[in-house]
């Protein structure tokens, strides 16, 4: 069931092609809510919206990745949403615009990790660009990965930024890291476990350089 506010949608996917998963929320700017889901039969990522009364606004259809493991999706103003599909073939991504337009190509834009990952955190750290964060097989731990776009879909980076070893031995990699803004170009990450690095604490911030400071 979508609560939000005032009103509730008991079936939020009824009259969609099912099976469907990956059901995420995110915000419309006007105060109503956005909910993306993976269409397997269709292997579609599609999102329904509603106005901030409930009202039905409209069904859109994002992008058709090759597979979807785990759907992530965020809001940013003035960018839009993008919504973040990780399996093992790699991190594809879509943004739609404010007025529902696709920004990107119909299967979307390559980002992020080339294998497998776990569930994508997005960060919108500037009005123009944004972070994704990724968990990622390594020797000794999974590590936790930072790569910047612009709004169009376009690396920042050279190479993603590498936020540590998980301190725990085998972390559920099916959950999302908690990630948010601080200020303009600093996003925090914070890590139930903390981080196999001396000295480091459970927090880690990012700034859009890519540099990395333990906390």
């Amino acid at each position: 069931m979508i609560r939000r506010g005032r009103w509730s949608k008991p079936r939020p996917t009824a009259g969609i092609l099912s099976p469907v998963s990956g059901l995420t929320l995110a915000p419309r700017p006007d105060g109503g809510a956005v909910v993306f889901a993976w269409v397997a039969p269709l292997h579609m990522v599609a999102a329904r919206m509603w106005a901030d009364d409930g009202n039905p606004f409209g069904d859109f259809e994002l992008f058709a990745p090759d597979a979807c493991d785990a759907l992530s999706a965020a809001y940013g103003p003035g960018q839009g949403w993008v919504a973040v599909c990780t399996s093992a073939q790699g991190t594809r991504a879509q943004r739609m615009r404010e007025d529902g337009t696709i920004a990107w190509e119909s299967g979307g834009a390559a980002v992020g990790a080339t294998s497998r990952s776990g569930p994508a955190s997005i960060a919108f750290d500037s009005a123009s660009t944004l972070m994704l964060l990724e968990r990622v097989p390594a020797v000794g731990g999974d590590r936790l990965l930072a790569f910047r776009y612009d709004v169009e879909g376009q690396p920042l980076w050279t190479a993603p930024a590498d936020l540590g070893t998980d301190l725990e031995l085998r972390p559920t990699r099916g959950a999302r890291i908690e990630v948010r803004v601080v200020r303009q170009g600093l996003v925090r990450v914070e890590r139930p476990s903390g981080v196999a690095a001396k000295g480091a604490g459970r927090a880690t911030e990012v700034t859009s350089n890519g540099e990395v400071h333990f906390l």
